[in-house]
């Protein structure tokens, strides 16, 4: 055994051997860590313990500071509060037309500010366009003649009202040993000035309650006037001297700064403290007591470690490299395992290249069938798709753009072409694409059915748009020119462009509607259902779009929408037949929504209707407009005037509908819509809007309601009275029930027995 033994630990430390050179590395690296280890650990450790008091002392100081902001904030919010209400609207706005009273409330408010907060030892509201300063003491004086005219005046001297108005919403200005907080009013030019002068004792409680341990500092404001601590030439001092100065924006502590230093940016005041350089020095005694002992551990461990990293990891990777090595090569036994990875890699390289070989055989092929699937939706996800990319080594695919182009054949008219004459013409077509230069983009194609050939195009985005158009301009002139002796008419549809593969399905989808469009308007005139079957998606686009805005009480914006609708859509080079067709098609669409949208059928008839005029009349095409144009204005006064006196309506039958059928399980939105005569999904907006509760929300509250009643004023069981107020199940009921009264119905009854109320 010890033989063996002897014989494994020679063989491991062979000079060729990596693990005799990994051993010996790391036994040196240990000693050379070891001794920058005790050479550094000192200076690690006192650095470390000194920059920790300096932060946390810079921390502490901008705590102090944010609470200074916070207070100062809070006091902001409610100035502006104060500011918006309708008295203090008045005086700034129409200062004519402030009356005693009005003026008397101003005076009581800023009172009231003053009262409920000790940080307020004054209030001030300034109206610039009546010169007036009304003062919480119970006085609307003149500017001249007010107390607070000099630091208004230095106020308007220093800013100009509304410079900076969005990006603070307050400003502090100290001077002869008082703080002022003031917060403009703009609507949107400057009409008024609310001032409060801060209690500086309760100023100073604020600073120092939010110490967790006291520290000597100075507070100056943005002009440099002391407002607590020492006088402003230590301010001065830290100007001429930045490099002795510790703040957030230089951290790092060198033992020569004097000063921590830290500004707010909301108030503009700096926090100065004096750097205590006796509690920055550390003892290096201390730090000896654990250091020798941890020194002689790592070296141990990094020793055993060593040994073991090289017997139990690298001998069982060179015997894996061996056994991997290709056929004809697996009798080499010389050299160290470096020569055996050199000889594994090498093989995996070879392998690798040719599997890249296969699959750039099959990619095109891959890539074509998941476009496929994505095209007639049977993709199995988009995560299926990534992986399928990625693993045929094309996932820039995943990114780009794309777009899709249909290329239909339309057959002769005289005679029907067989299959094999269709499938031929519909190869001809594919090797045309594939001749034509398609520049920087990848085009696939992808036969969706017998007739029709669809080009997914993709390209880098920032390029995609451009080299998509110079595409489709060179592969329309070669089609031209080599399908003119065919006998097949080639249509040429195209879809828009999408940012990530799963859009070429609805990028197809609007190729073949281009086609479908195409052949529409090919034929001439068409009837009107052909006319139904392409504009009305159009307009079930644009109208409830307009009838929206008059719903929400948007009138000029359901103008401007009518407008562009009437004058896309109709105000074209139109015959007054065609004209007449589409504007009854337009009136169609507008009456449908309104319908849909809880319209009574009595204001409807008072709509008025289109007349059919002569074709022969010259002015039919203008009356026309004309009527169109009226038409649409008393839709959006009707749509305004309805939603607001029908909502109400609407909802009170709702909520009385639910009170007579709560009882019923299966009682759901739409069946109260139906009852009511309008859809579910305005229902359900009007439930929101009106009560400011879903309408499950809104039923669950009012059963359990109803379940409350039951358990105080009868003795009947948990299950009945679950059943009894429309639940499912006893579970459903107990969920429900403790999910809004934070108590299970057993614990409810209890509840009410002991305060008497439950029926026995």
């Amino acid at each position: 055994m010890r033989g063996k033994t002897g014989k494994k630990l020679t063989g491991l430390f062979q000079k060729k051997s990596i693990f005799y050179q990994t051993f010996f590395v790391l036994i040196l690296l240990t000693g050379v860590t070891i001794l920058f280890f005790g050479y550094t650990i000192n200076l690690i450790f006192g650095e470390r313990q000194r920059q920790q008091i300096v932060d946390l002392n810079l921390r502490q100081m901008r705590r102090i500071s944010d609470e200074v902001d916070l207070a100062c904030n809070l006091l902001s919010y409610d100035m502006v509060q104060s500011l918006w209400t309708a008295d203090f609207r008045k005086a700034m706005i129409d200062p004519e037309g402030t009356d005693s009273a009005c003026q008397s409330r101003i005076v009581s408010t800023l009172k009231s500010q003053k009262v409920n907060n000790d940080l307020i030892q004054d209030a001030f509201l300034y109206t610039p366009f009546s010169q007036l300063v009304y003062s919480s003491v119970g006085t609307f004086l003149p500017l001249e003649y007010s107390k607070s005219a000099p630091i208004i005046e230095t106020y308007l001297e220093r800013y100009t009202p509304g410079d900076t108005y969005l990006e603070s919403p307050w400003r502090v200005i100290a001077g002869e040993g008082r703080i002022y907080l003031f917060s403009e009013m703009h609507t949107p030019i400057f009409v008024g000035l609310m001032i409060l002068e801060l209690d500086n004792a309760s100023l100073i409680s604020i600073i120092q309650s939010s110490q967790e341990e006291q520290l000597e500092f100075s507070v100056f404001s943005e002009e440099g006037v002391r407002i607590v601590g020492e006088d402003e030439s230590v301010l001065a001092w830290c100007a001429e001297h930045p490099e002795r100065i510790v703040s957030e924006a230089q951290p790092k502590y060198n033992g020569d700064q004097e000063y921590y230093l830290v500004q707010s940016e909301a108030t503009g005041w700096s926090y100065l403290c004096q750097v205590d350089k006796e509690g920055m020095r550390a003892s290096f005694r201390a730090a000896s007591k654990w250091m020798v002992p941890a020194i002689a551990i790592y070296a141990l461990v990094s020793i055993l470690f060593a040994f073991y990293l090289t017997r139990k990891v690298y001998q069982p990777i060179s015997h894996l490299m061996k056994l991997t090595l290709p056929d004809g090569r697996k009798g080499i036994r010389k050299g160290n395992e470096i020569d055996f990875l050199e000889l594994a890699y090498s093989d995996s390289i070879n392998r690798n290249e040719q599997y890249q070989e296969l699959m750039r055989n099959i990619s095109e092929d891959v890539i074509r069938q998941q476009i496929r699937e994505i095209l007639f939706g049977q993709s199995l996800g988009m995560e299926r798709v990534r992986e399928t990319l990625q693993g045929i080594g094309a996932p820039e695919l995943l990114t780009g753009r794309y777009q899709v182009i249909a290329l239909r054949l339309l057959p002769p008219e005289d005679r029907t072409p067989n299959s094999i004459e269709t499938a031929l013409y519909q190869k001809s077509v594919v090797k045309l694409v594939r001749e034509t230069d398609p520049g920087e983009l990848r085009v696939f194609h992808v036969l969706t059915d017998r007739q029709t050939v669809a080009l997914v195009l993709w390209g880098a985005e920032e390029v995609a748009a451009v080299r998509a158009k110079q595409f489709l301009a060179r592969l329309k002139q070669v089609l031209d020119t080599q399908m003119k002796s065919l006998p097949f008419q080639l249509v040429i549809g195209k879809g828009k462009m999408y940012t990530s593969i799963e859009g070429t399905a609805a990028s197809y989808q609007e190729a073949l509607n281009d086609i479908q469009h195409q052949q529409y308007y090919a034929e001439g005139e068409a009837d009107s259902e052909t006319l139904q079957g392409y504009d009305q998606h159009y307009l079930r686009e644009k109208v409830p779009v307009m009838l929206k805005l008059a719903f929400d009480g948007k009138r000029a914006e359901a103008e401007e929408a009518s407008a562009l609708l009437l004058r896309e859509f109709l105000w074209q080079d139109r015959d007054p037949e065609q004209l007449f067709s589409y504007c009854s098609l337009v009136m169609d669409e507008i009456i449908e929504w309104l319908i849909e949208n809880g319209i009574s059928a009595e204001e409807l008839n008072r709509l008025p209707r289109l007349e059919e005029h002569s074709k022969e009349a010259a002015d039919s095409a203008e009356s026309y407009k004309t009527e169109m144009t009226a038409f649409c204005q008393d839709v959006i006064r009707l749509a305004g005037s309805s939603s607001r006196k029908n909502r109400y309506k609407y909802v009170e039958e709702a909520k009385s509908y639910i009170a007579s059928h709560y009882m019923d399980s299966n009682l759901s939105l739409n069946e109260i819509s139906d009852y009511i005569g309008i859809t579910a999904s305005y229902l359900s907006s009007l439930f929101v809007e009106v009560t400011g509760s879903y309408f499950s929300n809104y039923l669950n509250t009012f059963r359990i309601e109803q379940a409350k009643l039951l358990l105080q004023t009868t003795g009947r069981t948990i299950t009945e009275i679950g059943y009894k107020c429309g639940f499912n199940s006893v579970q459903s009921f107990c969920r429900s029930f403790k999910k809004l009264e934070n108590v299970t119905p057993n614990g409810y009854r209890e509840s009410q027995k002991e305060q008497g109320g439950v029926k026995e």
